[in-house]
């Protein structure tokens, strides 16, 4: 039997809306990082909570993410950890950090972001560079050592490897293998390297009623990193109402008050 409109009407303003306070949850672990790290970047205060060694967050979760912990504490983040990414595997939430498109999951999250600002290597006579220029933007040169000769460059807006490699002049003035090189060297300058938590090869964690392939401590700075992305999409206007999103930030709540719980 359907419910009467007055039932309908009561179920809807029981649900419980968790944007508010996971907002406020993200917002006392985020004056936590900003007071214990002592960086004046967000990105530095976020690396300290998850790498420092003298990291309150680092010290008292990565025993709670241990495979065999079955205290009532570590079973609680566990289970909301495995309720988030059950989650976020039934929708492609999908967000634009930098006017990058990323998707929202354990599956796809990078863990070890960095700066790109003026990289480079010598191979084989060859000098291989990668540097932000003024305006952001990054300018890709390969310069023979010997002569002095630029023999390719080009710049471009934000990293895009496949744009550089698609350049007619990447072929045409560059050898076989001084593309490989090239490809290899500007590969390994990705600001945001992706990887999957959830399958990605790496040791068995078992983490509620879910499998992961990784060590306890990347599932810390992957769970950080998930939630930063999530606080993000809020702020910058990225959610939209839908009941998919709006369901992940229940379990997401719950584990930001697990760090917080740790860290008091």
């Amino acid at each position: 039997m359907a419910l009467p409109p007055h039932a309908r009407d009561w179920l809807e303003r029981a649900e419980i809306d968790y944007i508010g306070p996971f907002v406020k949850a993200w917002a006392a672990f985020n004056a936590w990082y900003r007071d214990a790290s002592g960086q004046a970047r967000e990105r530095d205060m976020l690396n300290f909570a998850i790498r420092n060694n003298n990291s309150r967050l680092r010290r008292r979760v990565l025993p709670l993410l241990q495979h065999d912990n079955e205290t009532a504490e570590a079973e609680r983040l566990k289970q909301a950890i495995c309720d988030l990414q059950l989650q976020l595997d039934g929708i492609q939430w999908e967000v634009t950090p930098k006017g990058n498109v990323e998707r929202v999951s354990l599956r796809e999250v990078c863990i070890a972001p960095r700066y790109l600002q003026n990289e480079q290597i010598d191979r084989n006579g060859q000098r291989f560079t990668a540097r932000k220029i003024q305006g952001g933007q990054i300018e890709v040169k390969v310069v023979s050592l010997t002569t002095g000769n630029v023999k390719f460059e080009y710049v471009q807006e934000r990293y895009d490897p496949a744009t550089v490699y698609a350049q007619p002049e990447f072929t045409t003035d560059l050898s076989a293998a001084q593309q490989l090189r090239l490809r290899e060297f500007y590969d390994g300058c990705n600001p945001r390297p992706m990887v999957d938590l959830v399958q990605g090869g790496g040791p068995h964690l078992q983490v509620s009623t879910m499998h992961f392939q990784c060590t306890n401590e990347d599932l810390l700075a992957g769970l950080v990193e998930t939630l930063y992305a999530m606080r993000n999409a809020l702020l910058h206007g990225e959610v939209d109402p839908d009941e998919q999103v709006l369901a992940c930030f229940e379990p997401a709540y719950r584990i930001v008050i697990s760090f917080l719980e740790s860290i008091r």
